[in-house]
């Protein structure tokens, strides 16, 4: 079994997705599945369809811009289109990006994809500004994408995509609460990007479909 991860890294939200990717990377490895990286500026269309085929992997997990019909690489433009996304039959595709699940993940299962997780709207990100340079310590940011990677950290303990997709949503409703009733001043900025997230995070295809 292999895991092909896709990680942009052109600006700041970009590069917190990549930096805190690095744990479902440890999660992988101590599983002793294979990881194939496609990483920065080495995204494009080619190859990206190479590794594909090279690899054959059973997970995509794409981490960067995306709009409703299409995964950007890190000039923003198109690498995976609804033209071309026949190429992920067989796997299971998690998008943590933008608007990726409405269009693009529809046409994905039509295409023989086994399950599709996405977002049907933005993917928000709140984050400390001083925090940039070190994101991991960022404390807004952490149970955004805490919650974001039990996703894919789910599908690599072998979970169903459903069970993967509940565990984010059980995650985000235990902290919703804890939230809520916190003093602490950076609290409304990650309640409202987990709200948001939470309220947009499904999937297309085949619940039962697991790694």
């Amino acid at each position: 079994m292999s895991l092909l991860l896709i990680r942009t890294d052109n600006d700041t939200q970009t590069n917190y997705l990549y930096v805190w990717s690095e744990y479902v990377i440890q999660e992988a490895e101590k599983r002793q599945i294979n990881i194939f990286r496609l990483e920065s500026n080495d995204i494009n269309k080619k190859e990206f369809e190479k590794r594909i085929r090279k690899h054959n992997p059973a997970f995509v997990f794409f981490n960067g811009h995306g709009t409703k019909t299409s995964f950007l690489d890190n000039n923003k433009e198109e690498f995976l289109n609804v033209d071309s996304v026949s190429c992920l039959k067989g796997t299971i595709a998690f998008a943590r990006a933008c608007d990726s699940l409405k269009v693009l993940g529809v046409e994905a299962i039509k295409k023989g994809c086994a399950s599709f997780i996405g977002y049907k709207q933005k993917f928000w990100i709140a984050r400390l500004h001083e925090m940039a340079s070190r994101p991991l310590s960022d404390p807004v940011a952490r149970a955004i994408l805490d919650g974001s990677n039990l996703i894919a950290s789910g599908l690599l303990k072998g979970k169903t995509t459903r069970e993967s997709v509940n565990s984010s949503h059980e995650y985000a409703a235990k902290t919703i609460l804890r939230l809520i009733s916190s003093k602490d001043p950076f609290t409304s900025p990650t309640l409202a990007a987990i709200i948001h997230n939470d309220s947009n995070l499904d999937f297309e295809g085949d619940p039962f479909a697991k790694l």
